[in-house]
């Protein structure tokens, strides 16, 4: 199999890259990014293209199966793009169009595309453990989660129009590991947690490595659709703060926003203030129909995972 990944120096690309080259039934991989990878390997090939570009067609010739990684997060790393709202809205929704019609032409047979259970959004009458058929309904402002309802919605009628590729689309929880993004380390090493009103909102994670051993079994199977990723155990952030360390100091949650909002403004730390909006309330998924249908589990739980990251 010759496989093609875009986003290819990602947090989660350095997470799943290693796993799927050891795969013996993956003979190739091509890396695709705007930036460098660090994956040194005889089997991986990566060049740098803007997934935008017209240059990305000629990657596609005998293209087996497409992991698509590549989307904008929101943080400090862009500078002052960070509050270009229509380059982070092309990349992540007209780069990610072209990701899938470029698939459709070259008869690719399998697509999976990394989503997020952001799409599912956090509010006060969300239900617990929501399965893939909730409907999408993101944070208003929240870049990350529009664009990525966005292009789920697309899919919805490119599908129709494209029977082939077989598209499967992965919603994770926070993914934790070695390679967590910087902006959830920071939220995890702050030595303070936020005061919310009862009932504390809850939250959950998935481990890296789970999600790479998703990935290969999404390109090994005949399975197609939507699928929550996460661990059984759900968590409030205090007792993940508790967990962390011996000691934490209670920050009122309208002053945490205040702090944000400035810091974000003028240095760009702790990314889009949006994330810190959906920590008021709980986002809990459901995750059996991936143990059903793609022989798929979590073998760390929560805890394990939040020690994987520290």
């Amino acid at each position: 199999m010759k496989l093609l990944v875009t986003g290819c120096a990602s947090h989660v690309a350095k997470a799943c890259l290693p796993v799927l080259l050891d795969e013996p039934r993956i003979t190739k991989i091509v890396g695709i990014d705007i930036k460098p990878s660090s994956i040194s390997h005889s089997a991986f090939e990566e060049h740098i293209v803007d997934i935008r570009s017209n240059e990305l067609a000629q990657h596609f010739v005998d293209i087996d199966a497409v992991l698509h990684l590549a989307f904008v997060v929101n943080n400090g790393t862009l500078g002052k793009q960070r509050f270009d709202r229509d380059y982070i809205r092309s990349v992540n929704i007209d780069g990610s169009k072209h990701v899938f019609e470029l698939a459709a032409q070259h008869g690719v047979k399998t697509v999976i595309h990394l989503s997020s259970a952001v799409v599912y959004g956090m509010a006060q009458n969300n239900p617990q453990f929501m399965t893939e058929d909730q409907p999408l309904k993101p944070v208003a402002g929240f870049y990350y989660a529009e664009d990525k309802v966005a292009v789920e919605h697309w899919l919805d009628e490119f599908e129709q129009q494209h029977p082939e590729p077989r598209i499967v689309r992965f919603r994770p929880h926070v993914i934790l590991g070695q390679h967590t993004q910087p902006l959830v380390q920071a939220i995890l090493n702050q030595p303070c947690y936020f005061l919310f009103n009862d009932p504390q909102p809850l939250t959950q994670c998935v481990s890296e490595i789970d999600v790479a051993n998703a990935m290969l079994q999404a390109l090994t199977t005949d399975a197609r659709g939507s699928f929550n990723l996460a661990t059984d155990q759900v968590a409030s952030f205090y007792l993940i703060q508790k967990h962390l360390r011996n000691y934490s100091l209670p920050l009122p949650y309208s002053l945490a926003k205040h702090i944000h909002t400035f810091a974000w403004r003028y240095t760009g730390r702790y990314g889009d203030p949006a994330w810190l909006d959906c920590m008021q309330f709980s986002l809990t998924i459901d995750n059996e129909k991936a143990k059903r249908e793609l022989n798929w589990a979590p073998t760390l739980d929560l805890f394990e995972c939040l020690d994987a990251a520290i």
